[in-house]
């Protein structure tokens, strides 16, 4: 029965390379937090990185508004350039 799910789970292997799923990672300090824009800005080392928060980015604090400034965290996302997904915000370390 094994055999019977397994092209079934390299399908879903193969497709999860394109989509990329798995998202990257920034690890920082929260510079700001603008709750109306629905953004986060995380500077990590030298270079300043503002990501986009959804309803479905989960964010371990709770809420967009409960980042503050100044807090130490890892932003799991998606995209490149301008246009950050953010897909989940949690406290580093």
């Amino acid at each position: 029965m094994a055999l019977a799910f397994a092209p079934l789970a390299h399908a879903g292997k193969a497709g999860s390379k394109k989509a990329k799923p798995e998202g990257q990672v920034c690890a920082g300090t929260i510079e700001s937090v603008d709750v109306a824009a629905k953004t986060v800005t995380v500077k990590s080392q030298d270079v300043s990185k503002t990501f986009k928060v959804s309803d479905t980015t989960k964010i371990a604090a709770g809420t967009l508004a409960d980042l503050k400034a100044g807090q130490e965290v890892i932003v799991k996302y998606t995209g490149s350039g301008d246009d950050l997904q953010a897909l989940a915000i949690g406290p580093k370390g």
